[in-house]
């Protein structure tokens, strides 16, 4: 983390859970190592369709702070309810959605940016209609999915540099 200032990072958002169960077990050390480094920072959690908003959001919250210096908290939608048993139809699915975004931008006390990926935007348009902050990803070429102008974008999501020794998300802020 301390070298990510040095390349021009400003900001960093680390995965703190995935659904109703996991977790990064890393990353509260991961988030305090950022701030260390001087880089402002925020908590992801990646959705899960097939699972409650209460308990979804009960395990975000159990994860991460209610911090103001924290970035606002980025939610990614990706699946969809097919996979789910029993089946989650869309408006059910979106029911779900929303009383998870309005439960953890309670906790973080900010907006939420939702990142949804190409194929959710595709079947849902939630993104579209929604005044959330938009984060989308494509490599290489700025993406066109979203129906709508992007606040941040993953460019490039293996990006490999000399001073740090795994492949990071490389992000651009408007």
């Amino acid at each position: 983390m301390e070298a990510l200032p040095t390349l021009g990072a400003r900001f960093a958002y680390i995965t703190a859970s995935i659904g109703a169960d996991g977790r990064n077990p890393a990353a509260s050390g991961e988030m305090e190592r950022a701030l260390a480094a001087g880089l402002s920072v925020g908590a992801v959690h990646i959705f899960d369709p097939c699972r409650s908003a209460d308990a979804q959001s009960a395990n975000f919250m159990t994860l991460v702070p209610r911090a103001s210096v924290l970035l606002p908290p980025a939610v990614v939608l990706r699946g969809n309810g097919e996979a789910c048993t029993p089946r989650v139809r869309d408006a059910a699915l979106e029911a779900e959605l929303v009383t998870f975004l309005n439960q953890i931008e309670m906790h973080a006390g900010k907006r939420a940016i939702l990142a949804p990926d190409a194929a959710f935007e595709a079947q849902y348009g939630f993104a579209a209609r929604s005044q959330r902050p938009l984060w989308l990803t494509r490599n290489w070429m700025m993406p066109e999915y979203g129906r709508r102008a992007w606040d941040y974008w993953t460019a490039n999501d293996a990006r490999e540099t000399g001073p740090v020794d795994v492949p990071l998300r490389w992000i651009v802020a408007r």
